[in-house]
This record gives C-alpha cells, sequence and structure tokens, in this order.
C-alpha cells in the first residue's frame, strides 16, 4: 500500500494490544496489513504513523479497524434463508 513500510504495521499492532488488548500475534502479517491498509484507504491515510495517530485521536476507529479484520465469516451459517434455499436444492 502506498509505500508503507512493515514496522509501521508494527507499531499499529503493538498499540491495538496495550490499549485494546486484542492480541493479534497469530494472524498472518499479510492478511493483517492487507486488511489495515483498507481500512487506512476507507479513512483516506497513507501511512502507518499517521493512521496510528487517528487511531488515538478517533477512538471509534478502533472499532470499525476490528470490524475490518475480524471478517464475520460465520454469518452464513446463522442465516436461515441461506440454509432453507440449500436444503431445497439437496432435497428436491
Amino acid at each position: 500500500m502506498m509505500g508503507l513500510m512493515s514496522g509501521g504495521i508494527e507499531a499499529v499492532l503493538d498499540h491495538l494490544k496495550r490499549t485494546r488488548a486484542f492480541d493479534f500475534t497469530g494472524y498472518r502479517r499479510a492478511t493483517l496489513t492487507r486488511r489495515i491498509d483498507k481500512r487506512m484507504r476507507q479513512v483516506g491515510i497513507d501511512d502507518y504513523e499517521r493512521y496510528l495517530e487517528y487511531l488515538e485521536v478517533h477512538p471509534q476507529e478502533f472499532s470499525a479497524l476490528l470490524d475490518t479484520i475480524l471478517i464475520n465469516v460465520s454469518a452464513f451459517f446463522r442465516d436461515q434463508d441461506a440454509w432453507d434455499a440449500l436444503r431445497q436444492r439437496l432435497v428436491d
């Protein structure tokens, strides 16, 4: 993303761990980078240091970032309409 350094993402992740107790150590760095970069683009920031400052000034950004990082793939399994449609196609 726009010339970002990999060290910058570590500062963002460290901030999330220290201030919000979210430890993303087990996550793949490429995935984290892609998702954080996506959120940064959405708020018009192209630098990890500036984004870290943004996070500190705009506490509501944490929720938006977390939603971007933790994509809710399990929603499909709770979608009764999807299961009903699948059941109808497989059984009929």
